[in-house]
């Protein structure tokens, strides 16, 4: 076992540890995430944490779960779309994160995670349809892909962007207030 390998050996390791539970934790985090954003229309302080936290978490758990082996094939263009779809869904879901937050880089981030994922999607239907004619054609990458989309221009078109900032800066200047007192 080389080291390169090693390293991809822990990844399928985790990855298949985390499968069973995906869709309960994809669940979860997408709650904390929708809290969030109801708790900064109250103003309450933890909800760019919340945020922040489900956002990261979401990435990180499909990075890894890229090196999950989906299809028990030789299949080397299958593996490859499988990869690349799970890489752009963090790509994509860290450019939302950057542009919730007004980080230099989002609009690249979310540029290369959408096209790559619009990518990975076509490859994945027509291996589906080239292969495997019987299984259906909408599976839980396609419903992913789509609620990324639709959290994307629902945070884009809704301009809550203005509300998460205000909220640092109340937060900011509070701490920056206690420290003036002390």
């Amino acid at each position: 076992m080389t080291n390169n390998n090693y390293g991809n050996e822990i990844a399928e390791k985790l990855a298949g540890k985390i499968h069973p539970i995906q869709i309960k934790l994809e669940i979860f985090l997408l709650l904390i995430f929708f809290i969030g954003l109801i708790l900064i229309k109250v103003n309450i302080e933890i909800a760019t944490l919340l945020i922040n936290i489900s956002l990261s978490t979401f990435s990180i758990l499909y990075f890894i779960m890229a090196y999950w082996k989906a299809c028990e094939t030789n299949n080397k263009i299958q593996l490859f779309f499988n990869k690349l779809i799970h890489w752009s869904f963090s790509v994509a879901i860290l450019g939302i994160l950057f542009t919730v937050q007004r980080y230099p880089g989002a609009s690249m981030m979310l540029q290369v995670g959408i096209y790559s994922m619009i990518f990975g999607l076509i490859g994945i239907l027509v291996q589906k349809i080239k292969y495997k004619k019987n299984e259906k054609l909408i599976g839980p990458n396609i419903i992913r892909a789509l609620i990324i989309l639709v959290v994307y221009s629902g945070i884009y078109l809704k301009g809550d962007i203005d509300e998460l900032r205000s909220l640092d800066n109340q937060n900011k200047n509070m701490k920056q207030e206690l420290i003036k007192d002390k």
